[in-house]
């Protein structure tokens, strides 16, 4: 079994200066690459989510009644503020939206796209 004692240490890394420097800047290294692993990933995880704020978020409703022979027709307004939080530097560019409505009635609907 193989016992090294505290002074055959010391003297060996006394006598290995080159190799003990040359290993300090190589953990060095590997633990600098690591940290700037783990920010280029923490980095890449963050995207832009969109927010919407339900405090000021609004909706009006009014029962329409029969329209062109279809029953149950309702007028609905929606105002929603919204925004997008982008913790990165990249611009962030909305090309589409849509926006989907959980119905509660069983009846066919129209409707038209937003512009």
């Amino acid at each position: 079994m193989l016992q090294l004692s505290i002074n055959d240490v010391i003297s060996w890394i006394e006598a290995h200066g080159q190799t003990v420097d040359l290993l300090k800047w190589l953990v060095v290294g590997i633990l600098a690459w690591a940290l700037g692993g783990f920010r280029y990933i923490r980095t890449k995880l963050k995207r832009p989510r969109l927010e919407v704020d339900s405090f000021t978020s609004r909706y009006a409703w009014e029962e329409m009644g029969v329209i062109d022979g279809n029953d149950n027709n309702a007028l609905v307004i929606l105002l929603i503020e919204a925004r997008i939080t982008n913790p990165t530097t990249d611009p962030v560019v909305v090309s589409d939206f849509s926006l989907q409505i959980k119905r509660l009635k069983r009846w066919p609907m129209w409707h038209q796209e937003l512009m």
